[in-house]
């Protein structure tokens, strides 16, 4: 199925992520402004066994592209028109090869318990192959011709399952769930660009009138096994769902409000309740702080604004805070100057920060430390 819809360019969830995506995501994904330097209070070495900074080639390094383990990030450097990607021990500081390819590399996104990393590529011929590597750096899947670029959704219930966006030129776009175990791709008959997972069998979307334009749309689900599809709460600005059943909605009590409300539901039930200033886009577009959540700690991590305001005009830090989803009760880690992406490690203590994950958080002792000299 090839489907036309109007999308908009959008600097974000969820990863993904992709510059060009529909109005089905509305959610503000990954917002680069705010190029003011972080203050350098890091006393690198002295709260901290890890062997940090890290000595990299700055005309080779890339970015720090993802988590491959709690101890160990994977490391993107381009030479001689070669892509590598190594791992680096942060405890130890050994620095390994995962994987290689003669293909400019733009994202290495990893699925849930990092068991498999999807590697996202562009050729000459603009093919934009797409390679799904294991834990031991080895490819076991390669998708190409399908589209330009991509938008992963990765099951937190399946670890070898995803849905994949495919964006075609002349704004079409397909939509596929790969099953990677079973070498598996499937087309599947849904229009639209962003979905959550549910449930193992289940994904969620937003359903947005094409009659009445609206920053407000229901939240429909869809059974991928019976094709079944049905609405499951009404109207919202986004919403986004994680591990261990949480569905979290985000809604306003008018457009012009100064906070946005965020619900949070486990199992259907409403657990928690939080309120984050809003920054106001004046667009299409809401303003969504980067954001992770913790399954074992039930704790939601994101870069809080000091107050409300104008999304362009806000220069103030921002505070990396941690909800807890259970006692209802907020705590700030550490102030950041730069609005850009987070990483939660795999064990929920370290978070990768930037625009390069070149900032490494220890969130046990609130510190913030520079991982590339």
């Amino acid at each position: 199925m090839k489907s036309k819809s109007l999308f908009f360019v959008i600097t974000f969830l969820m990863i993904l992520s992709v510059g060009c995506t529909t109005k089905d995501e509305v959610v503000l994904d990954h917002p680069q402004k705010n190029l003011n330097l972080i203050e350098k209070k890091l006393d690198l070495l002295s709260v901290t066994q890890l062997k940090i900074p890290l000595q990299v080639n700055p005309y080779s390094f890339v970015e720090i592209s993802e988590w491959y383990d709690s101890d160990t990030i994977l490391l993107l450097k381009d030479e001689n028109a070669i892509s590598y990607i190594n791992k680096m021990n942060l405890k130890t500081g050994e620095i390994s090869d995962f994987f290689q390819i003669e293909e400019p590399i733009f994202s290495v996104e990893a699925n849930y318990d990092h068991s498999y990393f999807a590697i996202q590529t562009s050729t000459y011929d603009l093919s934009s192959p797409l390679y799904f590597i294991n834990a031991e750096g080895q490819m076991v899947y390669k998708l190409s011709d399908i589209g330009e670029e991509y938008s992963l959704f990765w099951s937190p219930y399946n670890s070898d399952e995803l849905i994949i966006i495919s964006f075609l030129p002349d704004w079409e776009f397909d939509v596929y769930q790969l099953n990677l175990s079973e070498g598996r791709l499937a087309q599947l008959n849904l229009d639209k660009t962003y979905f959550q997972w549910l449930t193992k069998d289940e994904v969620a979307f937003l359903e947005w009138s094409s009659f009445a334009p609206s920053f407000f749309a229901p939240i429909y689900k869809h059974n991928l096994v019976t094709k079944t599809t049905e609405e499951i709460l009404e109207e919202v600005i986004a919403f986004f769902t994680f591990g261990e059943n949480v569905l979290v909605t985000i809604s306003v009590d008018s457009l012009d409000a100064e906070q946005s409300i965020y619900h949070f539901y486990h199992d259907k039930n409403l657990v928690a309740q939080l309120e984050i200033p809003t920054l106001n886009t004046y667009s299409e577009q809401w303003w969504i702080p980067f954001h992770q959540y913790d399954d074992n700690k039930h704790s939601f991590y994101y870069l809080k604004p000091m107050y409300s305001g104008d999304f362009l005009d806000y220069d103030e830090p921002f505070e990396l805070t941690q909800f807890n989803v259970e006692t209802g009760t907020e705590e700030k880690i550490v102030d950041v100057g730069l609005q850009a992406p987070i990483n939660l490690s795999p064990d929920g203590s370290l978070m990768l920060y930037g625009n390069q994950f070149e900032w490494l958080i220890d969130l046990s002792n609130k510190t913030i430390h520079s991982l590339i000299e």
